[in-house]
């Protein structure tokens, strides 16, 4: 970079290696020009520039808030730090009609399927009658109700296709879609008695069997055989079998809520607090609530095939309870706002969710603002933007104000960057740390042509989705291999000169490794810039570790 030359003579039988002195400066590359002349006159030359990259890292300042009423949020910048940021995500009505046109395009016509059609149907009218537009789906549903009628089995319940053998979560989503569609004043041809008799006999069958059950499943099962006796008016000594059910251990978490759910319905007088369920939940990064078993569920095959026993659910029956003990609007919007976080890849898991999550918080978004839904809409400064996602920049000379109207919930962040050279540690939600290792133990030296692993350790405070992860890499190393990582949780990785780049879609709670394998090629002492990960469309969720220092040996 000084223009400093040197000259030598060699002999070369295949190849010469020979070392070039170079310290970084403050230029951004370094550049090098070297060549050879034999004695028979032939010359060849090459000119490189090595790019510098800057010690230290370019660091977030702001914040984030999940705007649910209309409260003015004032967020005044740092005028050193430079332009702000503005990103918006809202979700709309729209995005009701789009997971009910998702269900209703969905191919297949298993009953559960079928069930799950007709309750987005039923939504979907809901929607059109609050804003006056004409429902033209009333012969889809009445086909679908007879196809459902026609596949009731010998035992008046429902299997997965046809007239098979009976599933009970698949029995409880079309024995609900049934009753949800006679109180719309379709006629479903529905025999009470009959399909109250089989629920009965289920219930008393199934009894024995599910005190010694460690899995959960049965006492799931008694759950809903109860639930949908109660939703048929059924007359049967309630009392006697809520006391049975609530004796019975809770083996996860859906046990516990569906008990308390079922003693809030049938026998008050035993319901805990709902207090006590909210210390149960989870939180998201982004402060949303959800109930999860804190222990992963026995791996069982039947797992598989239990929609209905999953964070999901737990959640929806956490909400159904909140919302009955009344009082807990603040809650209630928290959890809302955890459904659309989980749509943020354009729609929920399967048709079975899709439909469950539709019909329980739909009709408390349409009942906001006296009955008015209305769009979700931002005035920034007084400028108003009623289209989302929404992404903004501005000058940092002023405070700036941010007003939400709409039934609408909006996910808001104003941020700024600015180069951080001598950054700390920092945790906002997640924390991280490296180590260098090879042959399975950690190592503090690297020696040239020896591979060792680079191993990145996230640690999410909480479950979080759209995450990157980046491992800067020591300027004296390059890569061994550029694998693609982890399947499960890995969606993409990015090879730059200086750092790699994970994607994940969405990491839970609790720590993570993530692994880069180097050659070490160039001896030398060299800065290792943080390893940081953030939430891509909200930064200011952000950790890293500590800079350091690399050293690169001879070969050993």
């Amino acid at each position: 970079t000084d223009g400093r030359t040197a000259e030598k003579q060699i002999r070369i039988a295949t190849s010469h290696t020979d070392a070039i002195p170079a310290v970084a400066g403050d230029a951004d590359s370094i550049r090098i020009v070297y060549s050879l002349t034999t004695p028979g006159g032939y010359f060849d030359g090459e000119r490189r520039a090595i790019p510098i990259y800057k010690a230290g890292i370019l660091e977030t300042h702001g914040e984030f808030a999940v705007l649910n009423d209309t409260a003015a949020l004032r967020f005044t910048p740092d005028p050193a730090l430079g332009t702000v940021t503005i990103h918006a995500e809202a979700s709309a009505m729209q995005a009701f009609l789009d997971e009910i046109e998702n269900i209703d395009l969905y191919p297949h016509l298993c009953n559960e399927q079928m069930a799950s059609k007709v309750k987005a149907l039923l939504s979907k009218k809901r929607i059109y009658t609050l804003f006056g537009r004409k429902f033209k789906d009333d012969d889809k549903v009445t086909n679908l109700l007879r196809k459902l009628a026609a596949n009731q089995n010998d035992g008046k319940l429902w299997g997965w296709w046809n007239r098979e053998q009976t599933e009970l979560w698949i029995s409880q989503q079309v024995v609900e879609a049934l009753l949800d569609a006679e109180t719309e004043g379709y006629k479903t041809g529905l025999d009470r008695q009959a399909l109250t008799d089989a629920l009965l006999a289920g219930l008393n069958r199934r009894m024995p069997a599910a005190a010694s059950d460690s899995t959960g499943m049965r006492k799931n099962e008694l759950l809903s055989l109860v639930g949908l006796l109660r939703k048929l008016d059924a007359r049967i000594d309630y009392p006697r079998y809520c006391a049975f059910i609530a004796s019975i251990p809770d083996a996860t978490l859906g046990n516990r809520l569906r008990t308390a759910e079922m003693l809030q319905q049938l026998a008050p007088d035993g319901m805990p607090a709902a207090d006590s369920l909210l210390a149960l939940a989870s939180r998201t990064m982004m402060g949303s609530l959800y109930w999860r078993d804190k222990a992963p569920l026995e791996p069982t095959p039947r797992r598989f095939a239990q929609p209905d026993m999953s964070d999901v659910e737990n959640t929806l029956t956490a909400y159904r309870i909140l919302r009955a003990a009344g009082n807990r609007k603040a809650e209630l919007e928290k959890i809302r706002n955890y459904f659309f976080e989980q749509r943020k890849s354009g729609s929920w898991r399967n048709t079975y969710e899709s439909s469950r999550i539709v019909e329980t918080i739909m009709p408390d978004m349409l009942e906001k603002d006296g009955g008015t839904f209305r769009e979700a809409s931002l005035t920034i400064d007084g400028q108003r933007f009623g289209k989302f996602p929404l992404t903004r920049t501005y000058a940092p000379g002023k405070e700036i104000t941010v007003r939400k109207e709409g039934s609408m919930p909006v996910f808001f962040t104003a941020y700024q960057q600015a180069w951080n050279d001598k950054p700390e540690r920092a945790a906002e939600g997640f924390t991280v740390s490296t180590l260098f290792r090879k042959d399975g133990k950690p190592v503090t030296t690297l020696h040239a042509g020896e591979r060792v692993e680079l191993v990145a350790t996230v640690t999410a405070d909480s479950d979080a989705e759209y995450v990157m992860v980046e491992i800067p890499i020591p300027a004296g190393c390059s890569y061994d291999s550029k694998e693609k990582g982890d399947f499960w949780k890995e969606t993409h990785r990015e090879y730059y000169k200086e750092k790699v780049a994970v994607f994940c879609n969405k990491l839970r709670k609790g720590t993570h490794t993530f692994t880069v394998r180097l050659l070490p090629r160039y001896t030398g002492s060299y800065h290792l810039n943080p390893a940081r990960a953030e939430l891509m469309y909200y930064p200011v969720f952000h950790g890293r570790n500590e800079m350091k220092k690399c050293g690169v040996a001879e070969a050993q």
